[in-house]
């Protein structure tokens, strides 16, 4: 079993999780998410391989269906059953990735600058 990805919690509501780009981390959301998390619940983790997230023996390769089911472990554990998901560049494929292999997990998805 994994260990959690390094990621925190701000606000209330609706949850919300902001998936950073390559090279990025936890506070690239900084001034977005205190502005959000006025109406959500704003979850933020650095993804694999970034920030205080450590690697899960993805090969040295981002596997994005990897990276998708630590984001699954990291839902789950927070307790939320339905979740917003927003993805910016390399964010955004994983969030892409993370639709894909559980539809049903995603209420909204927003995609910025990613291809």
């Amino acid at each position: 079993m994994s260990q959690i990805l390094n990621h925190k919690v701000i606000g209330k509501g609706e949850p919300l999780i902001l998936l950073h780009g390559f090279l990025g981390s936890i506070s690239d959301w900084d001034q977005i998410a205190q502005s959000l998390s006025k109406n959500f619940k704003v979850i933020i983790p650095d993804l694999p391989g970034f920030g205080g997230s450590k690697f899960f023996n993805l090969e040295n390769v981002i596997a994005y269906q990897k990276v998708s089911e630590e984001l699954v472990k990291l839902i789950k554990h927070i307790g939320i059953s339905k979740i917003n998901v927003c993805g910016y560049s390399m964010g955004g494929r994983v969030a892409l990735s993370l639709y894909f292999d559980n539809p049903d997990l995603i209420s909204k998805l927003i995609i910025i600058s990613a291809n």
